[in-house]
């Protein structure tokens, strides 16, 4: 039997990755663990607390060592002192299924480097830090001078290089990861699926239409500054939204400076008709608020909210997304119908629901990737690489 050693991190789908490991339950013996913290409660982990271990820094060598691994899964790459990535045994094989900011962002250097934000974020983001309290300010400068320093950065480059195999959400992002000297990891394909996804792409149900009444529109994923909330406001300069509700997910991530400044503007526009999402809720009252949304609204410059990106597809709702995000071509290469938030997003467009076989078509796109035929196949290439010597 295969055993394979999770680093994780308390997030709210590692209860699907955990119920989707168990498919393979029989071959495959998974551990889990969050390491560099021990003894605290968890936030998002609820129905597998039990399973996952917490162990510090310098037990992590003597863990690995005496429950005789023969893989590791990193889930996403800054979640583990690089150093301790470096020094994994070479006969364990190293995986790292990369969520996208540890592409983007993070490193002073990232490993993919792009303008991730638009003017007017840019322009906020910029009084915002000036307006933090001096507190943070000194815990930002103490991380620059320990975190950020070029030891640590060059630490992070060397440890890419111990990474086997690498999966990023979408394909292309292994292209882009190429172009890092240091990176020498083969291709695989690992996703974040949950059971009931699986079940809903295997069922061969069709679009049954969506409640025509509900015209509301989902703006964004998250509280954190790539979702341009400022830049999308533009975008509304001569829009009526009648009746529709604008919903803004703001409890995941970002300054709570920047949040107040996003709901001011937000409410100074839309007044009554804007909801502010402050609080984690449960994924099934997240979903029933999506399915009111005959529109969403994405203007990441990068890999990002890929999971509602789906959920809204899903829902039969027009996906606007930045014309210059790759994820944008991602999709129109696959066949899908997806709208350019530059050009394509004006009151018409707004007002006219998707055509059911242009829903339909998305869905079953959706649907060959997201099945459970395709996740078991993937993850049996995936443990054939470890048995390969």
């Amino acid at each position: 039997m295969l055993r394979i050693l999770n680093i994780i991190v308390d997030e709210k789908f590692i209860d699907n990755v955990i119920e989707c490991h168990d498919i393979f339950s029989e071959k495959v013996y998974h551990d889990y663990v969050i390491v560099g913290q021990k003894n605290e409660a968890f936030k998002y982990i609820k129905r597998f607390v039990n399973r996952v271990h917490q162990i510090s820094n310098s037990e992590f060598s003597c863990y690995l060592k005496n429950n005789k691994f023969d893989a590791v899964f990193l889930h996403s790459f800054f979640i583990i002192d690089p150093k301790l990535i470096i020094n994994i045994p070479k006969q364990i094989k190293v995986f790292w299924f990369s969520w996208g900011y540890d592409l983007y962002s993070y490193l002073p250097k990232p490993f993919i480097n792009i303008n991730l934000l638009g003017p007017e974020t840019e322009i906020i983001k910029k009084k915002t830090e000036q307006t933090i309290v001096w507190s943070k300010k000194l815990k930002s400068f103490i991380k620059d001078i320990t975190f950020y320093n070029n030891y640590k950065n060059r630490c992070y480059y060397k440890a890419v290089s111990r990474i086997d195999y690498f999966s990023g959400v979408l394909d292309f992002e292994y292209s882009l990861m190429k172009k890092v000297p240091e990176f020498r990891a083969e291709k695989v394909t690992y996703t974040y699926n949950s059971i009931p996804v699986m079940n809903f792409a295997d069922s061969g149900s069709h679009w049954k239409g969506r409640d025509i009444t509900k015209n509301n529109i989902l703006i964004g994923n998250s509280a954190d500054y790539s979702n341009n909330h400022l830049d999308i406001l533009k975008y509304f300069k001569n829009i009526d939204i009648g009746y529709s509700v604008i919903y803004l997910p703001l409890s995941y991530s970002g300054e709570l400076e920047y949040v107040d400044y996003v709901k001011s503007k937000y409410s100074e526009r839309f007044g009554r008709n804007f909801v502010s999402m402050d609080t984690f809720i449960p994924y099934s009252e997240y979903t029933e608020i999506i399915s009111s949304c005959s529109v969403a609204i994405f203007a990441h410059e990068r890999q990002q909210a890929i999971g509602n990106i789906c959920a809204a597809f899903r829902n039969g709702s027009k996906v606007f997304l930045s014309e210059t995000n790759d994820v944008y071509k991602y999709y129109k290469d696959l066949g899908m119908t997806v709208f350019s938030l530059q050009h394509d997003f004006n009151q018409e467009e707004l007002n006219t629901p998707l055509a059911d076989e242009l829903v339909e078509k998305n869905i079953q796109i959706l649907n060959v990737r997201a099945s459970r035929n395709t996740y078991i196949k993937d993850m049996n290439y995936i443990f054939d690489c470890i048995n390969k010597k």
